[in-house]
This record gives C-alpha cells, structure tokens and sequence, in this order.
C-alpha cells in the first residue's frame, strides 16, 4: 500500500532545479527538496537602515541573502530564532556585531 503511494506521488511529481549562487558560490538543488524550500534574495536592493523588525518571523525560509545593501546597526539577537537558514549572506553592509547564537 505505502509502494502504491509513493508512486502515486513521483507520477505526479515534475522535477525541477533551482541554482542559488550567493558568496560566488552557487548550489544546485533539484528534485523532492524543492518542495521544502524557501529564500528570499533582497541583495543589492538599496536597502537602508537597520534590519526591519520582524523579517525573523519568516522561521520556514533556507535561505536569506541581504547583502550588499547599506544596512547598519546590529543583527537582532531574533535571528537565532531561524532555525531553518542553511544560507544567510550579510555582507557588504555595515553591521556592528556578531551573529547571535
């Protein structure tokens, strides 16, 4: 029964690929994973000021690239709550302090 399942699910499944470049160096993703992911790329947008309040909120991305923007201050300690980031970019701005753990 659980063959007939997963079956059922490939058939209807059409695989595609996604390539994220970020630090020059990109990732190639394909197939099932896709469905599970999710990024934002807000890099080089002429984004200005402190990091908004609340971008943490978006627990499920994988992904979140803000570099080269002119953001400054420092990264809020709510950032650790993002669990999900297997790929956060913030350089090329002007942050003051270390990642929170």
């Amino acid at each position: 029964m659980m063959k007939n399942m997963v079956n059922r699910y490939n058939d209807n499944y059409a695989e595609g690929q996604v390539s994220l470049t970020t630090k020059s160096v990109s990732y190639l993703y394909k197939g099932e994973v896709l469905m599970f992911m999710s990024g934002i790329d807000l890099s080089c947008s002429r984004l200005a000021g402190e990091i908004p309040t609340g971008i943490e909120n978006l627990s499920n991305l994988n992904a979140l690239n803000l570099s080269h923007n002119n953001l400054w201050g420092s990264i809020p300690m709510t950032f650790s709550n993002m669990k999900n980031v297997e790929n956060l970019d913030l350089s090329y701005n002007h942050l003051s302090e270390i990642m929170p753990m």
